[in-house]
């Protein structure tokens, strides 16, 4: 089934500098976690927060734009992120994302989505869990439980089961890697397969 994507162009231009590889923009009002601390001293904040394993930031209703030298990459959108200081710097979206892919012509290319989600900073890896989706502009879908974006390899992969669905067969796997728009992409063990006579049969999941 045909995608439906909204153009860069129809989305809002407010965003706001984010470290890393994108920008973000807060569609809701931030909650910040500090108010309980007793002190406005930013690095006492830090300290604490830190100490105690609880976000810095929480916010709502978040989208961030990834690009790479200017160019549009992804926009992902999620209901919640808390921000995690510390040596292992991270970002969790406890509620899911949903994540839009473009090409170097700035057409959309994919889709990746899930009900949960943590993004490592220091090594720019995004990890979603939880009935996990990818289908790309062909409309090839991809389902398993755990899933790998690497944004500096541009590469998406698991090692658990997968199982992709095409006009033709639907292909039941242990793990496979793609690029990161789905359109190349292989298997690492394959475990079954099941050819479709009729693609369009809801009697075949």
């Amino acid at each position: 089934m045909p995608l439906s994507y909204k153009k860069p162009s129809d989305r809002p231009a407010r965003k706001a500098a984010f470290p890393g590889l994108f920008y973000f923009s807060l569609l809701g009002l931030p909650l910040l976690l500090f108010s309980s601390c007793g002190s406005n001293d930013p690095g006492e904040v830090e300290a604490i927060t830190k100490e105690r394993n609880v976000p810095s930031e929480t916010g709502r209703d978040i989208e961030m734009i990834y690009t790479d030298s200017g160019n549009l990459k992804a926009i992902m959108t999620a209901p919640v992120m808390q921000k995690f200081l510390g040596e292992n710097e991270r970002i969790e979206l406890p509620r899911g994302l949903l994540v839009n892919f473009y090409d170097e012509n700035q057409e959309a290319s994919g889709m990746l989505k899930g009900n949960y989600a943590i993004r490592f900073v220091n090594t720019n890896l995004t990890e979603v869990k939880n009935d996990v989706v990818v289908v790309n502009i062909e409309g090839d879908t991809l389902h398993t439980e755990h899933l790998i974006w690497e944004e500096d390899n541009d590469r998406l992969y698991s090692n658990e089961m997968v199982r992709v669905r095409t006009p033709k067969e639907i292909i039941i796997s242990e793990g496979f890697e793609s690029n990161l728009h789905f359109t190349n992409y292989k298997f690492f063990n394959i475990t079954g397969t099941i050819e479709l006579d009729d693609p369009n049969d809801p009697n075949v999941e």
